[in-house]
């Protein structure tokens, strides 16, 4: 999953604009062009890193699947993963009605999973419109945390009707620490979380995500570990 550690500090900088003095956020937060320029920057300092990458599926509290994959990007900055762990080795399928009934279920969830990933994508690395909308409609509160440290920006209407999403910020590190957001797909609620990290001297990324879908019985976690410089 992508991060933009560049992004959030301009976002932190404008937020202490507002909570210092009584401007509007249309006055003090940097332009939507901006937005976009320190996400590409990020996006770029990102590139120079390979990391591992740990996804997890439980169904039902069951866990489904592991994998371990050693992650980089392509010169065109695409994600191009290795497989660290062994392939399973395929459980005999069952024949006739009930394998196809089987098969359409796999299918299906298969593809509810790809839905739900593009969806939490959504909220991670947000679009130029939706930083734009959320320096419209967040609410800002300064002090949270043991510290008293963390500012927590918090937008309903963020990405779909009727979300949620909260950012808390380290006022004093100039990072992102966490995000909350509660969505919907296919109608039932989805609820998803990431925890960031600094690299030493780098950038921050999101070091675990969790994304949960409470009808489907289904939770994805991905953890993203020893990064390296390339």
């Amino acid at each position: 999953m992508k991060s933009f550690p560049v992004f959030l500090r301009l976002l932190l900088w404008a937020l202490a604009c507002v909570i210092s003095s009584s401007s509007s956020i249309e006055a003090q937060a940097p332009t939507t062009q901006q937005f976009g320029k320190a996400m590409m920057e990020n996006a770029a300092q990102l590139r120079q890193y390979s990391f591992k990458q740990r996804s997890e599926v439980r169904l039902n509290g069951d866990v489904r699947s592991v994998k371990l994959d050693q992650v980089r990007f392509d010169l065109d900055g695409k994600l191009q993963r290795t497989p660290l762990t062994p392939v399973a080795a395929e459980t005999p399928k069952a024949r006739g009605l009930r394998g196809k009934v089987a098969a359409q279920k796999r299918e299906e969830m298969v593809d509810y999973i790809e839905r739900l990933m593009s969806l939490a994508q959504r909220y991670m690395a947000p679009t130029p419109g939706n930083l734009e909308k959320l320096s419209e409609k967040a609410e800002f509160w300064k002090g949270q945390g043991g510290s008293g440290n963390q500012v927590r920006i918090q937008a309903m209407d963020f990405v779909k009707g009727g979300d949620s999403f909260i950012w808390t910020l380290d006022a004093v590190a100039k990072a992102p620490v966490r995000m909350e957001a509660r969505t919907e797909l296919d109608g039932a609620p989805v609820s998803i979380t990431a925890d960031y990290r600094n690299l030493p001297g780098g950038p921050n990324y999101v070091a675990r995500a969790i994304i949960k879908s409470e009808r489907k019985g289904l939770e994805i976690k991905v953890e993203s570990f020893d990064y390296q410089r390339n």
